[in-house]
Order: C-alpha cells, then sequence, then structure tokens
C-alpha cells in the first residue's frame, strides 16, 4: 500500500502522492467552489455528474484540513461530505484514509455507491505562499446499488473528471 503509493508518486508524469498544502490552512474554512468550464473529452455534451455543476455557479461549504505527519493535507472525507450536501442536499458515507489519498467511496442514502480514483495530480505553491494550484485526473465508477433486490449490482458505470483548483 503506502510504499507502492509512495514509490509510483516518484514516476515520471505520476505527480505527487497528495496535494500538500501550507501550515496555515490548517484547520476548517469557508470555501467557495466556482465552476468556470465542463468540457468532455468525447466531444459529446459531458455528462451531469455528482454535482451537477453549472458554468458560473458558485458554491459554499466547510472543508477542512489537517496535519498528516509535517503535512497539511485535505481532509477528503469531510470535505466530500460537506460538498455533497451542499450541491445535492444529502448525507453520504465516506470510505478514505490519508494514508491513501487516491481513493475514496461514497455510499449515498439510496445505497447507490461511487468509488473514486485520483490517477494523475499536480500541484504548485505561489511564490509568497498565498495561493495554491493543483489539478486531479479522476476515474469514478457508480457501481450501482448495494443491497439491490437481485443481490447483483448492475455493470458500472465510468465516467472521468479533470479537477482544476486554485486557492488564494
Amino acid at each position: 500500500g503506502e510504499a507502492v503509493r509512495k514509490m509510483a508518486a516518484k514516476l515520471p508524469g505520476m505527480g505527487p502522492a497528495d496535494v500538500y498544502y501550507p501550515a496555515s490552512f490548517e484547520g476548517k474554512w469557508m470555501v467557495e467552489r466556482r465552476t468556470t468550464g465542463v468540457e468532455s473529452p468525447s466531444g459529446a455534451p459531458p455528462a451531469e455528474g455528482r454535482y451537477k455543476a453549472k458554468v458560473g455557479e458558485t458554491v459554499r461549504y466547510e472543508a477542512r484540513f489537517v496535519r498528516n505527519g509535517d503535512k497539511v493535507i485535505a481532509d477528503r472525507e469531510y470535505n466530500e461530505k460537506q460538498l455533497v450536501q451542499a450541491t445535492q442536499g444529502k448525507k453520504v458515507g465516506v470510505v478514505w484514509q490519508p494514508t491513501n489519498p487516491n481513493a475514496i467511496s461514497l455510499s449515498y442514502p439510496d445505497g447507490q455507491i461511487s468509488d473514486i480514483k485520483v490517477t494523475k495530480r499536480a500541484a504548485s505553491m505561489g511564490q509568497d505562499a498565498s495561493t495554491l494550484e493543483f489539478s486531479e485526473f479522476r476515474r469514478e465508477a457508480n457501481l450501482g446499488f448495494a443491497g439491490s433486490v437481485s443481490g447483483v449490482l448492475g455493470v458500472p458505470e465510468i465516467s472521468a473528471s479533470w479537477i482544476r483548483a486554485k486557492y488564494r
């Protein structure tokens, strides 16, 4: 697990193991998330996705940044819960470990499960450490409904996303 993740982060094109924030980010913050663009690699109109983001839309939610060893990272479990609550009005269960920031699973109240994997990441800090930019390529598998009547999950829906963010 951990050793493989650290080694993979050193491979060309894979990027850092996680996004590391300035120490001043530690704690809870109100975040404004604004969608500035939605694109589809296939050229077809993009699927609405979990967040149903609309260009120009701003969503406010609370985010938390925590210490992991000597680094500050986003608490992805807490932040996903807050984001889904703010965008969909749903309370979700989230499974995530700071030692494997590339994998996160969400379980919705209706039984739907979303499995998210970060496949590539890049991050850079501004010269005065007052800004941080990062991008992540993510693969999302919507696994249907746990506990379906038949006991068999349907074929998962696979989608990709590229998230670019700037904190200031």
